[in-house]
């Protein structure tokens, strides 16, 4: 019996390191298992945020460019040189009858062309919409007029003009009678 505790202490006592050992080998390797799981989790999430961030900034880019054509485009009421088609110029071609009429003044700046303009003579105070008149194009870097429709003869010759168009892209604008320029969704523009 002696040889039994003097012996097979020290081997029960190795045995019993070797499996606290082995225990805490296991919960180390279960414990880093479970960082690299977190990790790899917090990983895929940056990723993702990364990608919608990107994903916006694209769209953000889009709508820069497709906003850069339709900024160098303004109407205004003004006079202009009259033609015998009704349409008039600024002073960007020579015409044989050189009259000074009242006209809406639709300029291009960009150097892409504007489609389907709709230029709308509106009441002065605001509350919509006297006449309208449509131009198939406006070619870059140009200048187009409408002149005074004479169903707004008795009007003041300083009415707003507002503006619709599309640009080179197919993108739908509304140029508003203070200037401002909104983008239009699909669905306005067919209504318009």
């Amino acid at each position: 019996m002696d040889d039994f505790w003097s012996v097979g202490l020290p081997s029960w006592l190795t045995g019993a390191g070797t499996l606290g050992l082995a225990a805490l080998a296991y919960l180390s390797i279960r414990r880093d298992r479970a960082n690299q799981l977190t990790a790899q989790a917090d990983l895929k999430r940056e990723r993702e945020r990364a990608d919608h961030f990107e994903q916006e900034l694209r769209e953000a880019d889009r709508i820069a460019a497709d906003r850069a054509q339709a900024e160098q485009i303004v109407a205004y009421p003004g006079q202009a040189s009259s033609d015998e088609e009704g349409f008039v110029t600024d002073g960007g071609g020579i015409f044989f009858r050189s009259a000074r009429v009242a006209a809406a003044i639709v300029i291009n700046e960009s150097p892409l062309p504007i489609r389907d303009v709709n230029i709308a003579w509106c009441y002065p105070e605001g509350t919509g919409i006297l006449e309208t008149r449509h131009i198939p194009i406006v070619p870059p870097r140009s200048s187009r007029a409408h002149s005074w429709p004479s169903s707004l003869a008795q009007q003041p010759k300083t009415l707003p003009v507002e503006i619709d168009f599309a640009d080179a892209r197919g993108v739908h604008w509304k140029r508003g009678r203070n200037g401002e320029l909104t983008r239009l969704d699909p669905e306005d523009a067919a209504a318009s």
